[in-house]
This record gives structure tokens, sequence and C-alpha cells, in this order.
């Protein structure tokens, strides 16, 4: 078989695996950096910012917020330095050749090929040695569990060169006399909790506003190698796995250079999960007689593939000729058009089409059917007929449909502005009818209940348990009228767009349904998850009482993506109605 042709095969089965090529990125930062433990420095060219988190003891936080409006692709990569001075001498012995003031001679972490929390040796990189001192934790400790919390930065300032460097966490923008932390926060675990809320009054780098806390996104898994990533590969290219644990909210760390990549584009307004949880000496450093060093650096690099590349200073885009503007943002090192060979390759190729962020890239409709019934994973975003939406799941495997014929449940990424719940019918008429007719042919028939069949339920006689406005514990015992409000392909329905129930929204938040390599993971698995497009509320179709009605707050009343109560009749500038749509990879012409 010709290089070409395998190339072409191996492209097929790419896009087979995920469904939809998306857009590409409009912005490249190289270099932004942080001293995991006591040093930070962070240069930042694009939205994003590595938050690092220490308490001067064992907790040690590290993970990457998008704070712009457009996806971009994140790399980290992992050093470390340690010199002992034995007590009463006046020198200081490194463990590994390096100096502390010059990061630049600091060990790589190279993982062992099938484990990611061992280090190995690798030519003249002797990582292996500090498998005696320190044990470094990744990914979330606590495992699938709800995410944890953090402060959103104050500084949006894309070329900024100042971290979210928290606790004992040291940012270096300033000099290194002057290196302070440059974000709210102790560096304890679990110091920010759902719905807290912080001013900056000046103290802190960035505007002086207030912020609610987020979450960081669900660990889909805990990081792997990209051996270990391509033991997987192989298993779906060789039919043997639906290829569903091959991309995700988890980190992939490369054995040959220690570089470790977030397995999905970041979104806007996303957190990524931990790539460090936590930094543990072994006994062997507590009984050092005398004192120690020892630091954690992490250097980063984030792009777009837009082809606005900036230098890793933070400079102006260098000029693109003709023969580059086809070419995408490439990491620092990467080769142009046909990217890294072998497994990096196949990966990043796999990470790219998880953008669906460019409008410009609409998915053509004869595409559609293929790639939704060849398994788009949930919350991922797309484009098609002109419109941005976020697929849900597959709402036939839920009716027990046969399953060549799916019905998948998509919602609009932003809101009809505007559109108070008393005129929600009419604006969900209006944006249906303008859709084109052959997207419209795939859309499935659903029954909506009449608006005072379903009865309004109050804030006030519903019970949250720990996480106020995530899912109410009683309303099935209480109000199962509300609880059993679920949108469902019907026969005796019309092909048309609707608004989520509360019980829809219920039922997409969580961990996902199963246990093991048997879940079935959802689209909301945070309460920023649930937020619409660039931060905006937006009304179920459930009523509440009192002339209210049911939505997701976008931080007007409380916590971002909670449920929220409003008047019916007011409509606003930040938020509106969220159409969603069941839709079948099959046109409603095609076979039945």
């Amino acid at each position: 078989m010709s290089p070409e042709k395998k190339r072409k095969l191996r492209n097929i089965a790419l896009l087979a695996l995920l469904g939809l090529i998306g857009g590409t990125f409009a912005f490249t930062a190289f270099n932004q950096q942080a001293i995991n433990d006591r040093e930070v420095e962070n240069r930042a060219v694009v939205g994003g910012r590595v938050h690092d988190y220490f308490d001067g003891d064992e907790n040690k936080d590290v993970f990457v917020e998008n704070f712009g409006r457009k996806p971009i692709l994140v790399r980290l990569q992992l050093s470390e330095f340690m010199e002992i001075q034995e007590r009463g001498s006046n020198d200081w012995d490194q463990v590994t050749p390096g100096e502390r003031g010059d990061l630049s001679t600091w060990t790589t972490y190279i993982p062992e090929v099938g484990n990611v929390s061992q280090r190995r040796n690798l030519g003249n990189n002797l990582s292996a040695t500090f498998n005696a001192y320190s044990n470094l934790t990744f990914g979330y400790e606590h495992g699938n569990v709800s995410p944890p919390w953090y402060l959103p930065t104050f500084n949006t300032q894309y070329d900024s060169d100042i971290a979210a460097a928290a606790g004992h966490a040291r940012d270096l923008s300033f000099g290194l006399e002057n290196s302070r932390a440059t974000h709210a926060g102790t560096g304890e675990a679990n110091f920010w909790s759902q719905g807290q809320r912080y001013t900056n009054n000046g103290q802190w780098p960035g505007q002086t506003i207030e912020r609610t806390t987020a979450q960081n996104l669900y660990q889909d898994q805990a990081p792997i190698t990209l051996y270990q990533w391509n033991q997987r590969w192989e298993a779906y290219q060789n039919g043997l796995s639906d290829g569903q644990d091959l991309i995700g909210n988890f980190w992939v760390m490369d054995e040959a250079d220690g570089w470790a990549y977030y397995a999905i584009a970041l979104q806007e307004g996303e957190a990524t999960s931990y790539l460090l949880d936590a930094s543990h000496m072994t006994e062997a450093a507590d009984n050092i007689q005398g004192s120690y060093y020892y630091g954690v650096h992490v250097k980063s690099e984030l792009i777009d593939a837009s082809g606005n590349l900036h230098d890793s200073e933070g400079g102006d885009p260098r000029p693109r000729d003709l023969e580059q503007s086809h070419d995408i943002s490439r990491f620092s090192n990467e080769p142009r058009h046909d990217g890294f060979d072998g497994a990096l390759g196949d990966f990043l190729e796999l990470v790219r089409m998880t953008t669906f962020d460019n409008m410009n890239t609409d998915l053509p409709d004869f595409m559609v059917g293929v790639f939704l019934d060849r398994g788009v994973r949930s919350g991922q975003r797309f484009t098609t007929a002109g419109e941005q939406f976020m697929y849900l799941r597959n709402i036939g495997e839920i009716v027990g449909e046969n399953q060549a014929i799916h019905a998948h449940m998509i919602i609009r990424t932003r809101t009809i502005k505007g559109v108070s719940w008393n005129d929600q019918p009419t604006a969900l008429t209006n944006w249906y009818a303008g859709l084109n007719d052959d997207f419209k042919e795939r859309v499935r028939p659903v029954a909506i209940p009449a608006r005072d069949a379903v009865p309004g339920v109050s804030e006030e006689e519903l019970d949250w348990g720990d996480d106020e406005g995530w899912i109410p514990t009683n309303l099935e015992s209480d109000w199962p009228a509300v609880a059993n409000d679920l949108t469902r392909p019907s026969a005796q329905g019309t092909p048309q767009a609707f608004a989520l129930s509360m019980a829809d929204v219920i039922y997409f938040s969580g961990e996902g349904i199963g246990v093991g390599e048997f879940r079935i993971p959802m689209p909301f698995t945070t309460f920023q998850s649930r937020m619409a497009g660039d931060n905006e509320w937006w009304l179920t179709r459930t009523p509440a009482a009192g002339g209210q009605a049911w939505g997701i707050d976008n931080d007007m009343r409380g916590t971002p993506g909670a449920f929220m109560v409003g008047p019916r009749h007011q409509g606003g500038v930040n938020g509106g109605v969220r159409p969603a749509l069941i839709v079948s990879g099959r046109t409603m012409e095609g076979p039945r």
C-alpha cells in the first residue's frame, strides 16, 4: 500500500471516530511558564492562564484556564531541580547537573513508558534520580468525584507576563527580589468552593472586579503516557474499541520528551482538569541530614490553529507568505502540514478536530449523518446549517429504537437573546423556520406538553443537598409531573425546536450513567458546562410558582450554571432562549 493511500485511510479512520471536522484557532502562546513550587513565570499572549496553587507543603494544583473566547490547545512540560546542603557545610550539592537560578538547566520530567507517575532516565537526562526524593501526584487525586473549584483569573490581558500564582507559589514577573503571589487563595486543597465571591481591590494583578468561583472540568480519566494512548488507538483501528477513551478531559504525556497534552480542545470559559494535584517528598528526603531545595518548573505552550503565529516573548505575529497561508499554528517543534510522526501525529489530529469553533467551516449536511451515528462525544461542539451546537447524547438508546437509526439531542451553543419565557414558543418557531430544508429533514418529531400541563414549583419547595442549584433531591418524590417531563422522540409529535425542561437539564447533569468502561458521559458535568455560549443565562420550558420560570444562571443571582427562577415576562441582553433539537443521522425521507 502506498504512503499516500495509508495517509488517506488514516484520515478516514480519524473522521469516523470523531465524527466532525472543526475549525481553526486564532492565537499562539509559547513559553508560558510557572515554577511549580516557589517561583512562577507566565508569558500569556493567548486567552489562557496557568494556575499554580501551592500551600508550602504538599498540595500542588496545576491547571490551565481559558479566559478567552476561542478554543485553545494546551501542553505543559515539567522540569525539576534539587540540591542538598549537609549540616555544617556551606556547599550545595546538586542531585542532577543544573543551577537553581537557570531554569534551562533543570531536569525535564520523563515518565516511564507505561506509568506517568514514575520517572525514567533518557540519555543524559537523569530524571529517574528524583524518584528517590519526590512523588508527584498526576491528575485529580480524588478521581471520579465532583470536580474541584477555583477562582478565575482577574488578569485577562492577553500579553501579560503574570501567572495566577496563589499561596506559596510565586510569580517572577516583578523580579526575583520582588517575586510574590499574584492570585487570591492560600494554595490549600479545596480552598475554594461553590458560590464564593471575591473582589480584587487592587492587591492582585488584573481588573478590579468581583469573580465567582468556577469548577475545573470533570476528569474523565487519570493522565496516561502517549504509549498507553497509542495502545488504545491501535485497538480502535483493529475494531477492538469504540474509541471513546481516545479524547476527553485528561492529560497524555509523551514519554519521549515529557510534554503533557490536554486530550481535548479547551473551550472558552473552561479550565482543564488537574495535571498535578500534589508533590510528596519521600522518606529519603525527610531523612536528609541538613537542608535541601526542591523545585518543579512548569512550562507551557497554548496554541490555536488559525495561523496567527506569535513569538515566544509575546511579540507581534510574524509575517506569513502565500506558502504558509494554508498551514495552521503548531507547537514550537511541530513540523508543518503533516504534524508529528506516528502516535503523536494521530493524537494531535484527533485533538484538533475537537475545536468545532469556526462558523466558516460549516459541516456539509451529507456528512452529518455519518458522523453523528459514529459516536460524537457528549459535550462536543460542532457547526452545521450555519449554527453552532453542543452535542448532548443519543436519545435513541434510551427509548430502545433500532440502533441503526439514532436520535441525537443537540442544543444551540448561544442563546437567542432578549426573549422572555412568555415569548419563548414564538422565538423557537421563528428560529426553526429559518433553518435550511436539508437540515430540517433530519429533525425528529417531539411532543412538548402544554404550558399549563406542568405545575410550577417554587425555589422554597426544593431541597438541593450540598450543591445549591445543581440537582434537587426531592423533585421526583414531591413533584413527579415536573420530574417526568423528559423530551423524547414521539411519532405523535411534530418536528420542531424546543427548550429543555428542568428534568432534561437534570438528566444531562452529572458524571454519567453506568460505571467503569460502561459509563456513558453526560454533557453537563459541571455548573459552568450548563451555561450557554459567552456566559449567557437561558430559560428552560418549566414554570415556577408565582409567575416565575426556571432557567440556568450566568452569575446574575448566584452560582453560574445553577438553576434560578426569574419573571416569565422579562427578557434580557445577556441571555434568553436556547433552542434544542432531536435529529436523526438519516434524513426523515431516508430509510426508517
